[in-house]
């Protein structure tokens, strides 16, 4: 340190002593020394990342002098909503002949184009196939269908047929860029086929077969903010509504259609910085329809160009400079310095309020500080410690439970992933979004942190760890990062646990008007890939693999049977101490062969003999007995409200003496 002050103190010698040549000189050598610092990538990516946040931080501020009184005069989005959905007998994909059918009333009310944000990469109702695919290629209005050209993304058989169902003039490229953070911020522009051709991004393509030709770039996303009234900033139409829409709402625009559901396709926007992660996040159609209003309108994202990002610093630094010189006590210059730095975001803030210019923000605060501290220093003022403002950004997201085992032992937690036999374990509650959608922001917070601080505990307890959060899903496994001999009967036990949790938690909420769903648990053994996943500067601790997978159906299976858990056969044969019956022989969606579903029988059920009753026309069932309808309405009579005997007694009624289920829904 004593060779750095007499380093400038030499200079200062050279260059005069005056305050304002000091100043002058120590705000070059700190902007220079942060310019330089910049280009490597362990400062550069962190203090990137802090630019990004306070401009994320900015973006719901607005222009407060030109919020639209009136949604984008050329765009409109038709949404495939969950109500659309429920009138189809499946889900995914979505029914095509309603597909073929809503292009051609959108061409019958003369709209300009359409966007259809939809991928068809594997076959359903050959009529209904052949219907839509004959409507792409014969509707009078310009289409772009979205599509994906990437091995990494889609198997082989999902992109051949990709590619035969839609028009190489109807394609555009549905790829969504996303920041390190997982925040969308940029349009798409387009990308090589491996044949040597070229096919735009989604929006791009819009645009060209409108004869709008855009520059093969991928500018930062200017999202329209929501218009004066609260409203959003596109007219959003139901897809089950179309008939009834005025010709003249539509006529003349490019309209999109793509799904806007709770789980699906959804996308963080920077709207997440300051509306939380579940009121951040954006449905994919509707940031392609930011991305085409953009390069429609031709107005993007104004930054602070680079000279004058440049002079910025430099007033920083002798601002910065300025305060070091202060014959003030050290908390009377933090005071003033914050102050003072408080002063430049505010500013800041309000620069994009008026002109919507994005001025850097973090930087020049670094700026400040390090001219401040390196005044002191160079002055011979007593030293300081200073905060340090360029860490390693570098960090790892991991569970509770993982960083509670690399704290107590590092040597257990592998950064490379390797395969093991584990348990899983998944969460989700039936209809929550409905019930979303139907209380405020503040109580769904409230609420979901209540229950799954509940499931939380009950892993925990398990000693699972907890991998992932999906909305009011949660996703948890044993056997990792620590080897546990008895990971199945642990997984199971902490699903009844959660069970009985949840069935108390429901009851709470139904006394207090809300109709909280229930929560179905689907609990599989099976080797996967463990480890930490991800990109270099953002991983995640979970499990990849097939196993897991199944494990998710399972959850999903319990809708079908009316029951709360499902257990697949593999865990069940290593949970010998835990009372389970067979619920079914069941063919999940994407296997050919069946797997056993097992679910838990209360005390009651067996002290009362009701489990070996159902055991017994189980058996039946499994023969193929004449005898099977009777002992299944008997036990109907007796438990009117058991989910697998209402679920067997129906297609019994239909004629059907077998216990192998045939599922074609996840």
């Amino acid at each position: 340190m004593s060779a750095l002050r007499t380093f400038f103190s030499s200079l200062l010698a050279k260059f005069g002593r005056s305050h304002l040549t000091q100043a002058v000189l120590i705000a070059l050598v700190v902007v220079g020394a942060i310019e330089v610092a910049v280009q490597f990538p362990v400062i550069g990516k962190p203090l990137e990342a802090g630019e990004e946040w306070s401009r994320d931080l900015r973006l719901p501020v607005g222009n407060a002098r030109s919020r639209a009184r009136a949604p984008h005069p050329d765009i409109v989005v038709v949404a495939i909503t969950e109500s659309v959905l429920d009138a189809f007998p499946y889900r995914s994909p979505v029914d095509r002949q309603f597909l073929s059918d809503l292009l051609n009333k959108l061409a019958a009310k003369h709209v300009r184009a359409i966007g259809l944000d939809v991928l068809f990469d594997r076959p359903t109702e050959p009529a209904k196939d052949d219907a839509l695919r004959q409507t792409l290629r014969n509707l009078p209005v310009p289409v772009v269908v979205s599509f994906v050209d990437d091995p990494r993304l889609m198997d082989a058989d999902g992109l051949k047929y990709l590619k035969e169902f839609v028009p190489p003039q109807s394609r555009g490229m549905a790829n969504i860029i996303k920041s390190d953070d997982s925040i969308v911020r940029n349009i798409y522009a387009g990308e090589r086929t491996p044949d040597g051709g070229y096919i735009p991004g989604l929006d791009r393509m819009i645009l060209s077969r409108l004869g709008i030709e855009t520059p093969e770039a991928t500018p930062r996303l200017r999202y329209l903010l929501p218009q004066a009234d609260g409203s959003g900033p596109f007219t959003e139409l139901d897809a089950d509504t179309i008939d009834f829409v005025p010709e003249e709402l539509l006529a003349g625009k490019i309209v999109m259609v793509g799904a806007d559901l709770s789980l699906i396709d959804r996308h963080m926007t920077p709207f997440a910085r300051t509306q939380g992660a579940i009121d951040g996040q954006m449905a994919g159609v509707v940031i392609h329809a930011h991305g085409l209003a953009q390069l429609l309108d031709g107005k993007g994202v104004k930054m602070l160009p680079q000279p004058w990002a440049l002079a910025l610093l430099l007033v920083m630094a002798l601002i910065g400079s300025g305060l070091g010189r202060l014959g003030l006590p050290m908390w009377g210059k933090a005071i003033v310095g914050v102050g003072a730095i408080a002063v430049f975001w505010a500013g800041g803030f309000f620069l994009y309020v008026y002109t919507e210019l994005f001025i850097p923000l973090v930087e020049p605060t670094i700026v400040l500080a390090a001219a401040n501290w390196l005044t002191d220093l160079v002055i011979g003022r007593q030293m300081r410690q200073q905060r340090n403002f360029m860490t390693n950004a570098m960090s790892r997201v991991v569970s509770g439970k993982v960083v509670d085992e690399l704290l107590r032992d590092p040597t257990k937690l592998s950064v490379a992933a390797t395969r093991r036999e584990m348990t899983y374990l998944f969460t989700d509650v039936a209809g929550f979004t409905t019930l979303a959608e139907s209380i405020t922001s503040d109580q769904l917070s409230s609420l979901l942190n209540h229950y799954l601080q509940g499931v939380c505990d009950e892993i925990l307890q398990a000693e699972g760890t907890v991998c992932r959060f999906i909305g009011d899903a949660v996703f948890a496994l044993w056997s990792a990062p620590i080897e546990q001999s008895d990971h199945a009967a642990r997984a199971v036990a902490c699903a009844l646990a959660i069970d009985a949790h949840a069935e108390k938690f429901r009851l709470e909420q139904k006394e207090l008007g809300l109709s909280f769903g229930k929560t179905r648990i689907g609990v599989h053994s099976g080797e996967a890939m463990v480890g930490f996943f991800g990109a270099n500067d953002r991983m995640e601790y979970t499990a990849l693999g097939d196993n897991v997978n199944l494990s998710a159906r399972l959850e999903s299976l319990n809708k079908f049977f009316g029951t709360r858990i499902a257990i697949s056969e593999d865990t069940a044969k290593q949970a010998p101490g835990i009372k389970l019956r067979l619920t079914a022989n069941a063919v999940v969606k994407g296997k050919t062969l069946p797997m056993k579903i097992f679910e838990p029988v209360t005390p009651e059920m067996i002290e009362s003999g009701y489990a070996d009753r159902y055991a017994a026309a189980y058996a039946a069932l499994e023969a193929g007995s004449p005898e099977t309808p009777a002992l299944f309405e008997a036990l109907a009579l007796e438990r009117p409200d058991d989910g697998v005997v209402g679920f067997h007694l129906e297609r019994l009624r239909r004629g059907i003496i077998e216990q192998e289920v045939v599922l074609h829904e996840k």
